[in-house]
């Protein structure tokens, strides 16, 4: 019951996360709270500078969207298949309208450049094998591999054949030996996290170490360890660690960044989802990413049975993303 739980939970858990820092993403901390006070619930995303107009409370992102196209990939195959990935992520990419964003030039809305830039080269006929940006080093990987790594766990895939999944995912859109390092260090930790829901904070920091010892790329300026060896307590910590002497907002977007974030958000909160969420909300920078993946890891420390805040359900397509949760944890669970 306990897989079966977390996985309904999967993508509204992801797009809540999402939705609540849509209106905070490139912020800094002390311009939320200068704006906000302390913020705990949906707002639509009106300063956020990749949604121009009138966009409603609840409204998500590329983190949800292509946390979906991995969903529907895993789902068309029957499994990992690259080719399957590549026409899911174009799916999607192809369904959204372009728009001009912030600096005046046609894009996807809200989605990386380097992840725009790979659907552009599959679109005219490269092999998902070859298409990743060169160098792309943004978080565009991690926010989309919950899927990935429930169906792993649930269908047993062994380690060595996780991390060649990991590897191809990532080349697809980033190819850089920074982000498969950090997709390798964040798939394992997280298939840890969903076989050991009942281990302690302590314990999933000492595993983080663990897997981060055999990926040394993953961390070329020691913030993973730090936020690891070293973990806080409260959201004024956070913003001590992260926010102070980056008063542009313009941190948690580099992919080594958004995983010690992500990790001290879950630490800091005691692995609960709504505080997790909120604190990533308001530590600032790629609020939308760190809040939509530290509610998915929430959700597997919780085994699924977290206490819903408020707005839960208000989420942009909150019913089709709860029946294509159901279908995929089904799916993924069947011959478990």
């Amino acid at each position: 019951m306990t897989m079966k739980r977390v996985g309904e939970r999967l993508l509204p858990s992801i797009a809540y996360g999402d939705a609540m820092g849509l209106p905070t993403e490139t912020m800094s901390a002390s311009e939320i709270a200068g704006r906000y006070g302390r913020l705990d619930h949906l707002i639509p995303p009106l300063h956020n500078p990749y949604y121009p107009g009138n966009f409603p409370a609840g409204t998500t992102s590329d983190d949800t969207q292509l946390s979906v196209a991995v969903a529907e990939g895993l789902l068309a195959a029957d499994g990992f298949d690259i080719d399957a990935q590549a026409e899911a992520h174009l799916s999607a990419y192809h369904a959204i309208t372009k728009t001009k964003n912030y600096k005046g030039e046609w894009s996807v809305r809200g989605w990386g450049g380097s992840t725009t830039a790979s659907m552009e080269r599959m679109a005219a006929g490269m092999s998902p094998l070859e298409s990743g940006e060169p160098e792309g080093a943004g978080n565009g990987i991690l926010m989309k591999m919950a899927p990935l790594v429930y169906w792993q766990v649930a269908r047993q895939i062994d380690e060595p054949t996780r991390r060649q999944q990991y590897d191809e995912l990532t080349t697809m859109t980033h190819d850089s030996e920074i982000a498969r390092a950090c997709t390798r260090l964040h798939g394992e930790v997280t298939h840890w996290l969903l076989e050991h829901p009942d281990a302690s904070l302590d314990a999933f920091r000492t595993k983080a170490l663990d897997v981060l010892a055999s990926e040394p790329n993953a961390d070329p300026k020691g913030r993973i360890e730090r936020a690891m060896r070293f973990p806080v307590t409260s959201l004024t910590q956070l913003v001590g660690r992260y926010a102070i002497g980056h008063a542009n907002g313009r941190y948690g977007f580099f992919v080594p960044s958004t995983v010690a974030m992500t990790y001290d958000v879950l630490v800091a909160a005691r692995g609960d989802y709504t505080t997790a969420v909120n604190y990533a909300v308001n530590l600032g920078g790629d609020t939308d990413s760190i809040a939509s993946i530290a509610g998915t890891m929430a959700n597997a420390h919780a085994s699924g049975e977290f206490v819903t805040p408020t707005g839960f359900e208000q989420v942009q397509d909150y019913e089709r993303l709860t029946r294509l949760s159901h279908e995929f944890a089904q799916r993924a669970l069947q011959n478990s």
